[in-house]
């Protein structure tokens, strides 16, 4: 899987990403992923490796350079990649589909991109379903106070068998697609593999977003 760290950017499962494409290398990496039916990932970068004398470069020294590499975290989501549009001057539009969560297993390539063996991870099935059965219900109540007349839109794209079999796992990186959090505290709910412990954290943020919302209505 290719691998590409944006700073501040953090995906979860069952979302898809649009992307502005411009720097040399991960152009290459988006039309090799298109033409190799490679999957990328999204990925929060972990620290920067280097940070080489910027100058002016050809196409190949760009592709090659490790300037400003970032070291990408070790779990991430993604899937299949689209080019949605060329633009003149090389700059690509893209979408991936970031359709599941992966642990980085072993880093295969660095150069002019990475590429990573990995594995699909999955979630800890409940062990109290009255538990998962009173936080599924408290996480989709508060997230209709706090989005009002917009929960309709959320809702419409949520698919129905999750509320059939009340899978707080799903719902929990549903709510994330909206929620915005701090880029630490969003990998760190895409990491843990505890449903209860990241429905938990969702609806702490959530119940700080309604009550600073009401506070803000009650006092104009």
């Amino acid at each position: 899987m290719a691998i590409f760290p944006i700073p501040n950017t953090v995906c979860f499962p069952e979302s898809t990403t649009p992307l502005h494409i411009f720097e040399p290398r991960y152009r290459q990496m988006a039309k090799d992923c298109t033409q190799k039916s490679l999957p990328m990932a999204v990925s929060l970068p972990e620290s920067i490796l280097s940070e080489g004398p910027m100058r002016q470069q050809s196409l190949a020294e760009a592709l090659n350079s490790n300037q400003a590499t970032f070291q990408p975290k070790s779990v991430f989501c993604g899937g299949p990649v689209r080019i949605s549009q060329m633009l003149p001057d090389g700059r690509l539009m893209i979408t991936v589909k970031t359709r599941n969560r992966y642990r980085l297993v072993k880093l295969q390539q660095e150069l002019p991109y990475f590429v990573g063996q990995v594995e699909a991870l999955q979630d800890q099935a409940p062990k109290d379903m009255h538990l998962n059965k009173a936080l599924f219900k408290e996480l989709w109540s508060l997230s209709e106070k706090v989005l009002g007349e917009r929960i309709n839109l959320l809702r419409s794209h949520i698919p129905d068998e999750i509320f059939a079999s009340q899978d707080l796992s799903r719902l929990s990186f549903y709510t994330l697609h909206w929620l915005t959090l701090e880029p630490e505290a969003a990998q760190w709910c895409l990491e843990t593999t505890d449903p209860f412990a990241r429905c938990e954290t969702i609806i702490d943020r959530l119940q700080s977003h309604y009550e600073l919302h009401s506070s803000i209505t009650d006092n104009p």
